[in-house]
């Protein structure tokens, strides 16, 4: 019976014999494969812990500006935030606000008036706030 190997993984070569479900045809091939899939998870959260301390860095700067009153969408832009990505989410009982947070710095919406007429480009930033304990 002639059976076609199986091409490995990583080089592509045949398999050759063993058991039916290898998937390499040597242990260094095995370990460059897993390796190199490791070292993509590795970069790719790496990519997105840079975007992350960024976004907390350009929060901080706008928490301790004099007048971090409320902040307009376009600057923080400018200062390179990303809006996709964020830490968590909070929602207060009182005021009903929902801040966002990268780490332990955020930001909520400040809405301009009301309905769909209502414009969100401007933020209050904040830095996190403690629960309550009771």
């Amino acid at each position: 019976m002639d059976v076609t190997a199986k091409p490995c993984l990583e080089c592509s070569e045949p398999i050759g014999r063993g058991r039916i479900d290898r998937k390499f045809c040597s242990v260094e091939c095995k370990n460059k494969y897993h390796n190199k899939e490791s070292f993509a998870d590795k970069m790719s959260m790496d990519k997105v812990q840079k975007i992350l301390d960024k976004n907390r860095k350009i929060l901080k700067e706008m928490y301790g500006r004099k007048d971090n009153d409320e902040i307009e969408k376009e600057r923080l832009e400018k200062a390179g935030f990303d809006f996709d990505f964020q830490t968590h989410f909070k929602k207060t009982m009182y005021g009903n606000y929902t801040y966002t947070f990268c780490f332990d710095y955020g930001y909520r919406v400040v809405k301009d008036g009301y309905g769909k007429n209502a414009k969100t480009d401007r933020f209050k930033v904040v830095k996190a706030f403690k629960e309550k304990e009771e």
